[in-house]
């Protein structure tokens, strides 16, 4: 697994089995954007071991300070 993510650019931080959830793991990647997923993806596949994945985005706090153009009104202001 690290060695596959590692020849497309991407590093497998950490990953944690889940026991009694939806999903059998979790994985940190870094470096992963969507064209590396999408290779994994097409790698993995038709193998048939994964048969749902789900991405998520993770931020450091200093990673999101610098988006600029956030701005968020409530509902009713």
């Amino acid at each position: 697994m690290h060695a596959m993510f590692g020849s497309l650019g991407a590093e497998v931080e950490c990953y944690y089995m889940l026991p009694r959830s939806n999903y059998d793991f979790t994985m940190i990647v870094n470096n992963a954007n969507a064209k590396t997923l999408a290779a994994i993806k097409k790698m993995v596949g038709p193998s048939g071991a994964v048969l749902a994945t789900e991405a998520d985005v993770l931020l450091t706090a200093e990673e999101w300070d610098e988006v600029e153009g956030q701005s968020y009104r409530p509902p009713g202001n």
